[in-house]
């Protein structure tokens, strides 16, 4: 169904058509002719001599009469000065405005494009909403009385006039292009600006009549849990009255079955020795067969026997040579930890030594401690240098004990555990390969109909396999061990498997691509846009706003597809704000993306009496780009989806490659590039920063037009990140197992969480429900967290001090340790800050000094409560909003991680995951240290104590990875804040000023 906004757009589109009339444009454009000047209030007045006819099939138009045209003025606007174009053609009288509405409705109904599917041309039967409208503008100056604190002021404003021509029409057939393979899709409309500003002004307005009726909603769920409440105690004291009722009749029944069961044990012994010797007939007979049967099978098994016999030889000799070179490279990884080690003590130091020097800038206090510590420092070199060495040369001995230890051990039971688990991994491998080999070769023996022989398919998908092994093995981390257990064994401890499914790969999807035969402008306009200023807290900020530019030159969908810049007024008259100038301004790029769903473009306003995050940039001197992206619900107008993974990181590219292709020509910076977004959004931003000009997306913004331009940026903020889709089903277990009772949030489509921005109320549209864990959905879960430690154990992630990140089987060690000491930091700042801590019983003090010292893992994952059911992400039942990222064009969700699919719920026998590639695409964790990609250098996470939408893990793993690579990380997790973002923005913005002023 249509936004409102949407019907409201097309609604003053078919208006328009009416008076003014609207044709084909014209093979090239500009951004004026898209975009416009986002004027106010625009007259379509037009003399006779502007109006022109085109050659073929021309359309009715009307004028609008001289004095149907009005002023009105809010904002003081700055239009360039255009000069207009004198078109040489008659013009075209309209009779009858009614007829014209009609035909142009019914133009608009019909099909936009056809596919000739034996040519591959798109013929357009239709010109109504594709069409777009040549511009020229004029401006006049227009005086009128204005009341500005309580006084009548007179002010002068430029009032835009905007004639309408009509163009010629094009029947040119459309021809997608053949340079790259894809795949054609009907593009939405494309709309004026006029169009698009009239519709957000009425889409804002019934947005606060929705946000009332919402928060009216709030409050009938609260007073209808109290009802429930109270019938629910009723219902208790019914149940156990009728429980004892109950009691007495099983007494009575009992009684009377026990005499009728003496009389049916007589009768069934007298059955039971008939049925035996019928049964030993029957067992004779079936022993025959049996016997026969088996003979051909053993038959069969000693060939197999044969066969895999000569497999294990040739394993068990690669598996020696493995081992070798297991024992050898461990030596080596151990000397080069030692170096690394004492490498990090001496840069901790370092950084130690820095830190005092900063803190003496703050406060004189610590100026006078570091000064002490100044006039120490030599008397206590000496000695720290002799504790050091003691203490390298007792950690040397210790090691050599241990690696003594450990070579004894070793001798009796490494080796032969080496062996066991390089012929067990051999035997993965070959299983792995095998099953990609048996999907592979059914998928396409269904494409083809079964045509081709079966040993010609599986020679193709052999290749095929291992090319794609080989492309993804720099870019892939390692899966567990126990996920392709649970593959090869079709392990039934989630979910019984009641029948054997087939588990598909979907294939990958050729990148979409719509009409190219009017291709838009991507150069910048400077001289497209509207002067606008707020105030805040008495101060006036003044800016211009470039809105709704497109950022592809083919864009599939015109609605989401574009992006609003602002620029500081400063910036224009020779200014700096902040320290920054034209030239060296950061450029801010926050995006509103929220489930995976569309998103627009923010704009800056004041919400709650504070700036959001767009606003509070333009104070601080930042260049805001803030573009509007495709989400996993779209659709073109023939049905199909258009917005599947990976489309939401291809349009938050394509817009970055638009900042760098038009850095020399717009103000900014665009080697300073900071993204910004919470939640699915934050994911999305961690992703901008992982997934710099790889070569994975290239087909795709080739396939929308995109500028040829950089798309790496330089830091990346992001909040509550919902990322790392395809290990977060196992953290998540990891930390709420054992809860099996909580409260599901409900909040719309897909049950993606919603976050809360900039510090508002609870967001609305939020039911809740009481579920309860059977014993299937407990075992799933088991199942989930048991593949957790090993996930974490294979990524080798280590702290700031060099200790490295592990997990026992039991889901216990150093990580565990990690997590809690970022929860027990923020819980100490609560406290200095003089935050209640009294309900927060899971927390344990020091008797001395009152300070947090530790917290009970179990109370503190009891306390915050789990928000899901065990596949939190990817549903057994497929039906998450995450399932529905991992959709196809023509199929809305899919499952994108194996245990899930093996333990599928649904009643299909066809399963199907989404290919590898794509789910690689959307996780950063396959892009962070790739040398195929240029990551960001800094980032700034946040993920607060309260939020339970993924696990506390998930982000700092995230960052964890970034910070072993040498990346500036800025990790914490604010005490007591749930799903939210943009709720700290002067310490976000004192951390973009330091990574740009000061490089850290």
């Amino acid at each position: 169904m249509k936004s409102s906004r949407k019907r409201k757009v097309t609604a003053a589109f078919f208006a328009a058509a009416a008076l003014g009339g609207v044709a084909h444009a014209a093979p090239t454009l500009n951004m004026n002719d898209l975009v416009g000047s986002n004027t106010p209030t625009e007259s379509t007045t037009q003399s006779t001599t502007n109006v022109a006819t085109p050659v073929v099939r021309p359309m009715t138009t009307q004028p609008i009469p001289q004095q149907q045209v009005m002023y009105t003025s809010t904002t003081t606007q700055s239009v360039p000065k255009v000069t207009p174009l004198i078109p040489r053609v008659r013009p075209v009288p309209v009779t009858d405005i009614a007829k014209a509405l009609s035909d142009q409705q019914r133009a608009v109904s019909q099909p936009q494009y056809i596919v000739n599917k034996h040519t591959n041309a798109v013929m357009e039967p239709t010109l109504a909403m594709h069409s777009l409208m040549n511009v020229q503008r004029k401006t006049e100056p227009v005086t009128v009385q204005k009341q500005v604190d309580g006084k009548q002021q007179v002010q002068t404003t430029q009032i835009q006039r905007t004639p309408v021509m009509v163009q010629q029409e094009s029947t040119t057939p459309l021809v997608i292009a053949n340079t790259t393979q894809t795949k054609a899709v009907v593009a939405k409309q494309r709309l004026t600006i006029r169009d698009i500003q009239r519709a957000e002004r009425e889409r804002l307005a019934q947005l606060t009549a929705e946000e009332a009726a919402q928060q009216s909603g709030i409050n009938q769920v609260d007073q209808q849990m109290v009802a429930q409440k109270q019938a629910e105690a009723q219902r208790q004291a019914a149940m156990q009255a009728e429980q004892q009722r109950l009691a007495a009749q099983q007494a009575e029944a009992q009684r009377q079955a026990a005499l009728r069961a003496e009389q049916e044990r007589i009768a069934a012994q007298q059955a039971e020795q008939a049925r035996i010797a019928e049964a030993q007939r029957q067992a004779a007979e079936q022993n025959r067969l049996r016997i026969q049967e088996e003979q051909r099978r053993i038959a069969q098994q000693q060939a197999e026997a044969q066969r895999q016999a000569a497999m294990q030889a040739e394993q068990q000799r690669l598996a020696a040579q493995q081992a070798e070179a297991q024992r050898q490279a461990a030596l080596k990884a151990e000397q080069e930890r030692i170096a690394a080690q004492q490498a990090e003590q001496q840069r901790i130091a370092a950084e130690q030594a820095e830190a005092q020097r900063q803190a003496a800038l703050k406060a004189e206090q610590e100026r006078l401690a570091a000064e002490e510590a100044a006039r120490q420092r030599a008397e206590a070199a000496a000695k720290a240098e002799a504790q050091r060495q003691a203490a390298l040369k007792a950690e040397q001995e210790r090691i050599v004990a241990e690696k003594a230890k450990a070579e004894r051990e070793a001798a009796i039971k490494a080796e032969q555990e080496h062996i066991v688990a390089q012929q067990a991994e051999l035997a993965r491998q070959t299983a792995i390969k095998e099953e990609q080999e048996r999907l592979a070769a059914e998928q396409l023996a269904k494409e083809k109909a079964e045509a081709a022989a079966k040993a010609h398919a599986e020679a193709e998908v052999k290749a095929k396999a291992e090319d794609e092994a080989k492309a993804k093995q720099v870019q892939e981390s390692k899966l567990p061990q126990s996920y392709v257990d649970a593959r090869n064994e079709a392990s039934t401890k989630g979910a019984a498997v009641t029948e054997e499914k087939n588990i598909l790969s979907q294939p990958i999807e050729p990148p979409l691509q719509a009409d190219a035969s009017a291709k838009i402008s991507l150069a910048f306009d400077a001289k497209n846009y509207e002067s606008m200023s707020t105030t805040v807290d008495n101060k006036e900020i003044k800016y211009r706003a470039f809105e709704y530019i497109p950022y592809v030159a083919n864009p599939i969908d015109i609605d989401q597809q574009y992006m609003n810049i602002y620029v500081p007024e400063e910036y224009f008259n020779n200014g700096t704000v902040n320290g920054y100038n034209t030239q060296t301004a950061p450029i801010f790029m926050p995006n509103a993306v929220g489930g995976y769903m569309p998103s627009q473009a923010m704009t800056p306003k004041v919400e709650n009496g504070k700036p959001n995050s767009v606003l509070y940039a333009l104070s601080r001197g930042y260049v805001v780009a803030s573009p509007a992206t495709r989400g996993r619900t779209n659709k073109a107008s023939d049905g199909n989806f258009i917005g599947k993974a990976p489309a939401v990181i291809v349009d938050l590219q394509a817009a970055t490659a638009y900042l760098h292709a038009n850095d020399s020509t717009m103000p900014g910076n665009a080697n300073r590039i900071i993204t910004n977004g919470t939640s699915a959004g934050g994911a999305v931003s961690l992703l901008q920063g992982a997934t710099g000009n790889s070569s994975d997306f290239q087909l795709y913004l080739q396939a929308l037009g995109a500028a040829t331009a950089a798309t790496n940026v330089y830091a990346v903020s992001a909040y509550a990140p919902i990322t790392n889709l395809d290990a977060a089903d196992m953290a998540y277990e990891w930390s709420y197992k054992g809860i099996t009772s909580f409260n599901k949030i409900t909040m719309g489509q897909g049950e993606l969480p919603q976050a809360n921005v900039g510090g508002n109320t609870a967001p609305p549209q939020r039911t809740m429900q009481r579920v309860n864990l059977n014993a299937d959905d407990v075992a799933y879960s088991n199942l989930l967290s048991e593949h957790f430690p090993e996930y974490v154990n294979n990524l080798q992630l280590h702290d700031s001090m060099g200790r490295v990140l592990k997990l026992d089987k039991n889901g216990n060690g150093t990580f565990k340790n990690y997590v809690k000491a970022f929860i027990i930091d923020a819980a100490n700042k609560a406290q200095a800050k003089g935050t209640d801590l009294s309900k927060h019983t899971y927390l344990v003090r020091d008797n001395k000094t009152g300070a947090i010292k530790d917290i009970n893992w179990e109370a503190y994952n009891q306390f915050v409560s789990r928000s899901k059911a065990p596949g939190a992400f990817d549903s057994r039942s497929n039906d998450s909003g995450e399932n529905s990222l991992f959709g196809t064009s023509a199929t809305d969700n899919n499952h994108f991680t194996i245990t899930a699919a093996l333990h599928d719920t649904t009643s299909n026998q066809d399963v199907y995951v989404e290919n590898a590639k794509i789910v690689t695409m959307m996780n950063p964790m396959n892009y962070l240290g790739s040398p195929a990609a240029t990551n960001a250098q800094f980032y700034r996470i946040r993920y607060g104590t309260a939020d339970s939408n993924t696990s506390v893990a998930i982000p700092l793993i995230v960052g964890t990875r970034a910070q072993n690579l040498g990346y500036k990380v800025d990790m914490a997790t604010p005490f007591g804040v749930d799903h939210s973002g943009d709720y700290d923005l002067d310490e976000l913005f004192n951390w973009m000023d330091n990574i740009v002023k000061n490089g850290r």
